[in-house]
């Protein structure tokens, strides 16, 4: 006979896996807005598992690699997550420029973008109040092989491990985010994993067919 008598929320680590593809969402779409530059407008995907192709570059993928737990008692356990965040990028040679040094360096933009963003002081806790905030840091950074292709595109990658320290807890309770933190968000459930969009952001045809139709409706919009 099952002895909990109410649905289990999602779990802390799933809530920041998220949160973390919101962030970058939300942080690269401004920065495009301030600069302009399609370079630094990667698309944001959860968790995808389906190869990336180079006409989708610049992306990013957020998935989670593993957690550890200590300080365990009835209540509760301490958890140590580790994401990866696999950024993308590309570039064709030029008659003035090499693609290859243009997509690594491209890919070091981004890498540092993404290290700026998620160690800012402002997202020490990834907005989450007490008792759930959590301690964050970047790990490590490396590099990934390089990929050419007959074209003359040169791809890059390059990934990020990010490190969330957070308790998780027995009873069925979900944590709060500070108010100034609130936003809403789409997120779009396509063939190839969930890909963030922001409210105002226009769809492409490509991005549009790719979208998976569940129940009547084909996004549903999330609110932190």
């Amino acid at each position: 006979m099952a002895i909990l008598t109410g649905i289990i929320p999602a779990q802390n680590f799933e809530i920041i896996r998220d949160r973390i593809g919101e962030i970058l969402a939300d942080e690269f779409a401004n920065q495009f807005t301030l600069s302009g530059n399609p370079d630094i407008n990667p698309t944001i995907f959860i968790e995808r598992f389906v190869a990336f192709d180079k006409t989708e570059y610049p992306a990013i993928n957020v998935s989670l690699l593993k957690g550890e737990y200590d300080n365990k008692d009835a209540r509760q356990a301490d958890g140590t997550y580790v994401y990866i965040i696999d950024c993308y990028t590309s570039a064709k040679d030029t008659a003035g420029e090499q693609g290859d040094t243009q997509s690594i360096i491209t890919l070091h933009k981004i890498l540092g973008m993404c290290r700026a963003i998620l160690e800012n002081p402002g997202y020490r806790t990834l907005g989450y109040t007490p008792p759930f905030n959590c301690s964050v840091y970047i790990s490590s950074i490396a590099i990934l092989d390089a990929q050419n292709t007959p074209d003359a595109t040169h791809s890059a990658q390059g990934r990020i491990e990010f490190v969330v320290r957070i308790p998780e807890y027995t009873a069925l309770i979900t944590p709060p985010l500070i108010s100034a933190y609130r936003t809403v968000v789409k997120l779009y459930n396509t063939e190839k994993g969930y890909q963030w969009g922001l409210n105002d952001a226009l769809l492409t045809d490509e991005i549009a067919d790719d979208i998976t139709t569940e129940d009547g409706q084909n996004t549903f919009v999330t609110e932190n």
